[in-house]
């Protein structure tokens, strides 16, 4: 058989498995979910979620080290899905009100389940727990939200908001432009993850019973930077 053959044979191999690698990871973190929202993070033990995905838990751990882990798996998802969705918003579009779409999208469908489950999770052990690697994705997902927003963003509008009079002469001054540009970025990302934080870590289990409350927080605050900080 011709050596080009084999590699194919092999590459394919090595696709069919980090295929199924993926697809049991999915499958895992879908049963957590559906059994931390039903009985509770606490009462919810990896043995009934391997049950529940018929593997055995040692396989559970080739994938996540903790039950802890596996809750704040759901955490990067839900702000990954944030990141994606303001990805494809259209570039007219001004920062703000494309990172309140994005965000309000994400917890929507299927995802409004997820966010009251990881809520109520953290509630349950406490926040203290999982503070460190908490703020760990939210700063992971922060850096990602940057990225995109420096792109977004205009130059001309960055001279404006710095009160530079004659931007022509500071035009060529890549390091000034970078930097500016790089300060709002972030600043931009730093109010999405403050809101989704007060989301999944300041409601009471009473709050998070309104299905609406979620999407009320989000376009309030939003609102509220829409309308220059101003009550």
């Amino acid at each position: 058989m011709p050596d080009s053959l084999n590699a194919d044979s092999a590459y394919s191999l090595i696709g069919l498995r980090e295929k199924h690698k993926l697809d049991t990871k999915h499958k895992i973190q879908e049963a957590a979910s559906e059994l931390f929202g039903k009985y509770g993070f606490q009462a919810t033990t990896m043995e009934m979620i391997a049950a529940s995905v018929e593997i055995s838990p040692r396989t559970i751990f080739r994938y996540f080290d903790s039950k802890e882990d596996l809750l704040l798996s759901h955490v990067g998802d839900l702000l990954g899905s944030i990141t994606e969705y303001l990805s494809e918003r259209p570039k007219e579009e001004d920062c703000l009100t494309a990172l309140k779409i994005a965000t309000l999208l994400a917890v929507s469908g299927k995802n409004k389940m997820l966010t009251n489950v990881i809520s109520n999770a953290i509630k349950e052990i406490g926040t203290e727990r999982v503070a460190s690697r908490l703020m760990t994705n939210m700063y992971h997902w922060e850096k990602q939200t940057a990225a995109i927003f420096y792109g977004r963003l205009q130059t001309g509008v960055i001279y404006r908001l710095s009160g530079v009079e004659n931007p022509t002469q500071c035009e060529s001054d890549n390091d000034r432009t970078a930097l500016l540009k790089s300060t709002i970025a972030h600043l931009l990302a730093a109010i999405g993850s403050s809101i989704m934080k007060n989301i999944l870590t300041d409601l009471s289990g009473e709050e998070l019973k309104d299905a609406f409350l979620t999407e009320q927080i989000i376009t309030t605050a939003f609102s509220f930077f829409e309308r220059g900080c101003r009550l």
